[in-house]
């Protein structure tokens, strides 16, 4: 994949999360109960009845899947502003939890149903999410099964700067609220090959670790190159 490729699709996913946050507290989110949550807590399993749609107001939620031999497939992070529960038939087929502390607030799906029904654009905003939905989840699968580890950690790490930019904070330095197991979950790895490859990005001087969860990006651009599929010397 190209490098304006690879850009494409972050700039589509920051886009997308501008527009929910733009949409989901004036259509309505707003009136349901929140709810604050520890790191781990979960907000609803695999399997359970679909009776509320979530936004998450701080922190940060996964969803995931358990595998027959108990591993764990992370399939989505999801930062403040960001839409989590939907789906289509009766049950949620993730679980979702918190990772950090988080606040989520919660609308149950009958008064969803009805807003749907009384304001057509609050269907359509809802569609668009789960069309941006879609598409992430397809990068992530392409991620999953086509790129190297490089290319897997580099997309990671700028995907976390392109959420930083649309908080506000500072790209080049990334408080990492995930785990390196959690890293190891959604990018399909080992633990330890996710160690390796940071401090194969330390030792190349593309980032600095001054702390467990915080991440400086000292050379973006060749992040971005490696995330396109352009080699780096190892």
């Amino acid at each position: 994949m190209s490098i304006a490729s690879v850009n494409d699709v972050h700039h589509d996913r920051i886009n997308g999360n501008r527009k929910l946050a733009a949409i989901t507290e004036p259509l309505g989110l707003g009136i349901g109960s929140s709810r604050r949550l520890t790191p781990r807590e979960l907000v609803f399993g695999e399997g359970d009845p679909r009776t509320h749609l979530y936004s998450v107001v701080e922190g940060v939620l996964c969803s995931y899947k358990l595998l027959s031999d108990g591993r764990r497939q992370i399939d989505a992070f999801y930062f403040a502003g960001e839409v989590v529960g939907i789906g289509v038939g009766g049950t949620h087929a993730v679980n979702a939890e918190a990772i950090s502390p988080a606040v989520v607030r919660s609308v149950p799906i009958g008064t969803v149903d009805r807003m749907v029904h009384s304001r057509p654009e609050f269907g359509w905003a809802l569609l668009e999410i789960a069309s941006q939905q879609l598409a992430e989840a397809s990068e992530h699968l392409l991620n999953l099964g086509k790129r190297s580890v490089n290319e897997r950690v580099s997309a990671f790490l700028i995907s976390l700067a392109e959420r930083c930019e649309h908080a506000g904070q500072d790209n080049a330095a990334i408080v990492v609220p995930m785990t390196r197991t959690d890293m190891a979950d959604f990018l399909g790895m080992r633990l330890e090959t996710v160690s390796r490859c940071v401090n194969r990005f330390k030792w190349l001087g593309l980032i600095e670790t001054p702390q467990p969860n915080l991440i400086i990006l000292k050379d973006r651009p060749a992040l971005e190159a490696m995330a396109g599929g352009e080699s780096r010397p190892s």
